[in-house]
């Protein structure tokens, strides 16, 4: 279900997880890498790219009578993306559309609320991800996870490693934060008297089965990163040189983004550039294959940083 990376949108004002077809695309301006392709949605749910131009247009379909009236009407030559928010997926048939916007060259954007919606839209536009935001708690629910990780309860540690593993890589264009760190699983093995009670917290035995990874935690650990002035983002790294899976849970709402990049485990690194960028969000998980090397930022906004990190045996 979850494969090769291809499409991901964070569009941090609709509250959901949202797919995309090139680049990234947000209801505020944002600064973005090079490689990724920027656009924004107005106040008139109008797509435009970076200098203004309208490249787009946003759709909410509540049912299958103005589905119709869409396939039915005409779109602007200069639309390149048509972006579709649908009451109900299972209600309203898509592959009209889908057939429509391809004799058009019109590629679809389109969000989803849960992890079924996300099957759903997968297997109709046969897309592939292995990187997905995904919401999995009540607000209630979320509330008491950062209560329980930033209150009384737990114990932290300074740290300041880093696993590298750099093949090639310039550690002069970076530079890493200190981070308060909690260990529940290290080398596989429960290392707190929390861990069982925060896995409980996230529902994990439901969790990795929805989200298909394995249930054989090589490490779970919590870290806090404080506020800095720091610009630039903390060393690319990947975290072991096996096969895993790495999942990130985001504690509280933050800045410091989580950094994805182009390289993976035995690549050169020379050439390395940021490619995918994603921001905190309390109570959403990141799902990303280990072999990509990835980096945290620190915060130069929030007071701090918080994250759930997982490695995950394969």
């Amino acid at each position: 279900m979850l494969v090769e990376l291809k499409y991901y949108l964070d569009d941090k004002n609709l509250n959901n997880w949202t797919i995309e077809i090139s680049g990234i695309i947000s209801n505020s301006k944002i600064t973005s890498d090079e490689n990724l392709e920027v656009m924004y949605v107005n106040d008139d749910n109008l797509i435009e790219d970076t200098i203004g131009n309208i490249i787009g247009e946003k759709l909410i379909i509540t049912d299958v009578n103005q589905m119709s009236k869409v396939l039915l009407r005409d779109f602007n030559e200069n639309i390149k993306y048509l972006y579709v928010e649908l009451d109900d997926w299972k209600i309203i048939p898509l592959e009209n559309l889908i057939a429509k916007l391809n004799e058009l060259n019109i590629e679809l954007i389109s969000s989803v609320s849960n992890l079924e919606e996300l099957i759903l839209f997968e297997k109709i536009l046969e897309i592939g991800l292995n990187g997905v935001i995904m919401k999995i708690n009540s607000l209630e629910e979320k509330h008491q996870i950062e209560d329980y990780i930033l209150g009384d309860n737990i114990n932290w540690f300074l740290s300041k490693t880093v696993m590298s593993y750099d093949d090639g890589l310039n550690l002069r264009k970076y530079q890493d934060t200190d981070k308060f760190c909690h260990q529940f699983v290290a080398n596989s093995s429960i290392c707190s008297p929390h861990t069982d009670h925060v896995l409980n917290m996230i529902h994990w035995q439901n969790l990795h089965q929805h989200l298909g990874v394995s249930n054989k935690i090589i490490r779970f650990k919590s870290n806090i990163l404080f506020r800095t002035n720091q610009k630039k983002s903390n060393t690319p790294h990947i975290d072991s040189r096996s096969d895993h899976d790495v999942l990130i849970y985001y504690v509280i709402d933050s800045d410091g983004p989580t950094i994805l990049y182009n390289k993976q485990k035995g690549d050169d690194l020379r050439g390395i550039k940021k490619k995918f960028i994603f921001h905190p969000k309390k109570g959403e998980i990141l799902k990303f294959d280990g072999s990509i090397y990835h980096s945290s930022t620190p915060p130069r906004k929030n007071n701090l940083r918080c994250v759930l990190n997982f490695d995950l045996a394969k």
